[in-house]
């Protein structure tokens, strides 16, 4: 379930496939798209705002839900350890060890999803860096 800034649950209907294919064929063209209000005020979409739209754009097409979550939005250890897909008792040795940095809120401790992003692309970093280790190493011993 997706919920609003304030906590309270928003549904957003199914997006026809038709709009999402005229979404996608404008976000794949060639200049920045121009968003127009009811009142006809136009603004040019900078290029940030035009890949992230894109993105979205492209995980509706494919049938998938989009959560978007404020980078400074405090996480209780059950939310955070399923974003790392880890189990709970793993994640609360990552918070013990200080591999990501957290604050109390009464006795929980609470991470910012930031923090947390911050941590999986550290530990994503050292996962394929890892990976090319062991395949340097195979090809090695193949070589030899």
């Amino acid at each position: 379930m997706n919920v609003t800034s304030d906590g309270t649950p928003l549904s957003v209907p199914k997006i026809a496939d038709d709009e999402i294919q005229q979404l996608q064929d404008i976000l794949h063209g060639n200049s920045l798209p121009r968003l127009i209000s009811p009142e006809g005020e136009e603004i040019v979409l900078s290029e940030t705002l035009f890949k992230l739209l894109r993105q979205v754009i492209a995980h509706l097409a494919q049938g998938e839900a989009i959560s978007l979550i404020p980078a400074n939005k405090a996480m209780n250890e059950v939310q955070a350890a399923d974003i790392l897909n880890v189990p709970l008792g793993f994640y609360r040795k990552l918070l013990d060890q200080g591999e990501i940095p957290y604050h109390h809120v009464g006795s929980l401790r609470k991470v910012t999803f930031a923090d947390l992003m911050d941590y999986k692309r550290e530990r994503d970093i050292r996962e394929r860096e890892a990976l090319r280790e062991i395949t340097r190493l195979g090809q090695e011993i193949q070589g030899e």
